[in-house]
């Protein structure tokens, strides 16, 4: 024991955490600094840049490209506002600096957000799970890479352990306000990556089954935070006449239709087979064609479409690789990196690899084991709660792109859920086996209490 009521266990426990806090920050810090990637205001970067920058500076949402003509601007929602929202906070003049703000602003938040999977994971399910989960989000080479772009996932990342948080937080107080920002939190979230969506329909009806009417005010307070924010976008989109995501969601079923993310099993269009399809704009051009195309191709091969889409998407979705990337983790291509040079870099990335299918398989087995009454031996009340509602996001996500194009890189957001879960998983076991050595031991202890 130390001074104070501290013990050495627990200044340790604590030093391992800051440890952990440290690492995550250096590694996103030095990410921002050292990564150079080639033309990063390209593509959907480009879109977002150019929504925050017409927004500041001409009060339109819109792409257009205002370095060609910044007159007669319309507005168009192609993409949702969330992270053009969040970007303007940081606008600058300077293109460089508005940038470089965004990407900063990004790592720090990220950062933060590994300490609220260690703070989710040891209410859940202990101090060392908690603390592995975080350790693994901390390395993570996709979600710190994820930073040094102007795209959505860093930001769609921190949101999704800000919902954990904000959830976790509401299960263990049972006050409603906590459910009304979780409400709020995934309601922007949707603004962010529309495909959470449609999650409120899931999560909803699970929390009145499981507290019935008692909670209807924490689900109404959730629903309300939600809609307040989606809600208000659906509105103006009808008023300003301009155009929904609709056309990002027929793209995407567009995109992921070809079973295993080829053209005619031609290995040069592997990943992007819509661009070897000399049919791909007019399959794409409206839903009813899309869906036609997709009935035709099922009647036609129906065993290798029911595969792709049952078995091949979800494979595809949470492999390592990112497919539509450079070298398994860029998005864009990168000049210089410090996975290529820095030794800490380096190590993470060879560790994280490694943990990585190990990670997906307990997840996967989490998201079955919680639902059974089995689980009720080591989880009971919040956490058991809390775990089940992480296993129907994973699912509605993996579900979700399922339906959609299957990219790795959409597997980012879904980080801190997984690795929770896969830490769930070693609980059990871990508790199980404790019990199991703990129960010869109280039987010797009776029997030589009896025999005194």
């Amino acid at each position: 024991m130390l001074k104070g009521g501290l013990t050495a266990a627990t200044v340790v426990k604590a030093v391992l955490a800051v440890a952990v806090l440290a690492l995550a920050l250096d590694l996103r810090l030095t990410a921002i600094q050292q990564t150079r990637v080639v033309t990063p205001i390209r593509a959907d970067a480009k879109d977002y840049f150019f929504y925050a920058r017409n927004l500041v500076e001409h009060g339109v949402y819109s792409r257009a490209d205002t370095r060609v003509r910044s007159d007669d601007l319309r507005p168009d929602f192609l993409r949702p506002p969330g992270f053009p929202l969040f970007a303007t906070l940081y606008y600058d003049p300077d293109p460089f600096s508005f940038v470089e703000r965004v990407k900063v602003t990004q790592a720090l938040l990220n950062a933060a957000s590994v300490l609220g999977v260690f703070l989710v994971g040891c209410w859940m399910l202990g101090y060392w799970p908690g603390l592995l989960a975080a350790a693994l989000y901390a390395v993570s080479p996709h979600v710190i890479v994820s930073n040094v772009y102007f795209l959505t996932e860093s930001l769609t990342a921190t949101l999704i352990v800000a919902l954990m948080g904000s959830l976790a937080a509401g299960l263990r107080t049972g006050r409603w306000y906590w459910w009304l920002i979780a409400g709020l939190v995934l309601g922007y979230t949707a603004l962010t990556r529309p495909y959470v969506t449609y999650f409120p329909l899931f999560l909803i009806p699970y929390v009145l089954w499981q507290y019935g009417r008692g909670y209807w005010r924490h689900a109404a307070a959730f629903a309300v935070g939600f809609a307040l924010l989606v809600v208000p976008l659906k509105m103006v989109v009808s008023r300003d006449g301009g155009t929904d995501s609709a056309g990002l969601m027929r793209g995407t079923i567009h995109h992921g239709m070809y079973p295993d993310l080829k053209y005619r099993d031609d290995p040069r269009s592997f990943g992007f087979p819509y661009r070897f399809d000399p049919r791909g704009a007019e399959i794409a051009k409206d839903m009813d064609t899309l869906l036609g195309e997709l009935r035709t191709r099922f009647t036609d091969e129906p065993g290798r479409h029911l595969y792709w889409f049952l078995v091949g998407k979800p494979l595809r979705m949470w492999q390592w690789s990112i497919i539509q990337g450079v070298r398994d983790i860029y998005v864009y291509p990168v000049r210089v990196s410090p996975y290529d040079s820095v030794p800490r870099f380096e190590l993470t990335l060879q560790l994280s690899h490694w943990a990585h299918v190990p990670a997906v398989l307990l997840g996967a087995a989490a998201c079955v084991l919680v639902w059974l009454p089995w689980a009720r031996r080591f989880f009971d009340g919040g956490p058991l709660v809390m775990l089940r509602i992480l296993s129907l996001l994973l699912v509605y996500a993996t579900l979700v792109h399922m339906v959609g194009a299957p990219f790795p890189r959409y597997q980012v957001p879904q980080k801190a859920p997984l690795f929770l879960m896969a830490a769930a998983v070693l609980t059990m076991l871990a508790r199980a086996a404790w019990r199991r050595g703990a129960a010869p031991a109280r039987a010797e202890g009776a029997e030589g209490a009896a025999g005194a």
